[in-house]
């Protein structure tokens, strides 16, 4: 549903945009929902491009012609889709952060005048567990996002491709990996990034990663180093 957003054909684009809107009114809801289930769609997604030609297909059926249209459509939407996921993700992530700290005993009482209410037409911030349990789904969504440039076939299938659509879809994607980063890692005292942590990153499957607790910056400066 979300890679049908960004779908090259307009029509269908408009449908699935349309579609989504109606199921999630609120923009609150859809990120939600986005939040929800980030690592299904980012897993979806991923699969998306890393996949073959015939995978996209039934060779039985359709023509070589017909393969790579398919081919390069889902992978130019799937990119896309991507793009704006890590984009959603990291603004979510660093306001969900703000929140928490804000949220803090130690907050309150530094500012005791300072009110925690919503502004007037803002929804209320959610409890203290499920502000936790939407950071972490943020974060690991953007780490799962960050390993797909070490996967093998990445660049060949992405860069290397001779869809000018495709191309442009992957440049917008590391463009929003690194617009995350930046934003994520503003006021932020991380670890120095070197090549073998980025071969370390590279080694380990994203749940691995995720479960040991990275922070997303430095995952997706990794990945921008693999670049």
């Amino acid at each position: 549903w979300i890679a049908a957003q960004h779908d090259p054909h307009g029509d269908t684009a408009a449908a699935a945009r349309t579609g989504f809107q109606s199921c999630f009114p609120s923009e609150q809801k859809r990120v939600g929902a986005l939040l929800f289930c980030c690592s299904e769609v980012v897993a979806h997604l991923t699969t998306n491009i890393l996949s073959t030609p015939e995978q996209l297909s039934d060779p039985r059926r359709d023509s070589s012609v017909e393969i790579e249209e398919r081919y390069e459509r889902v992978l130019s939407a799937s990119l896309c889709a991507l793009s704006s996921v890590v984009s959603t993700l990291a603004q979510q992530h660093t306001a969900l952060t703000k929140q928490q700290a804000s949220s803090t005993p130690a907050a309150s009482t530094s500012s005791p005048s300072a009110s925690t209410a919503p502004a007037p037409g803002q929804p209320p911030p959610p409890p203290p567990q499920q502000l936790q349990q939407q950071l972490q789904q943020a974060a690991g969504g953007l780490v799962r996002a960050a390993a797909l440039p070490a996967q093998p076939g990445f660049f060949k299938a992405t860069f290397g491709s001779k869809s000018p659509a495709v191309r442009a879809s992957v440049y917008g994607l590391m463009t929003s990996l690194s617009a995350a980063y930046t934003t994520l890692s503003c006021g932020l005292s991380l670890p120095a990034c070197s090549s073998d942590m980025a071969d370390s990153s590279a080694s380990s499957s994203p749940a691995t990663v995720a479960s040991e607790g990275v922070h997303p910056a430095n995952a997706l400066r990794a990945a921008l180093l693999r670049s």
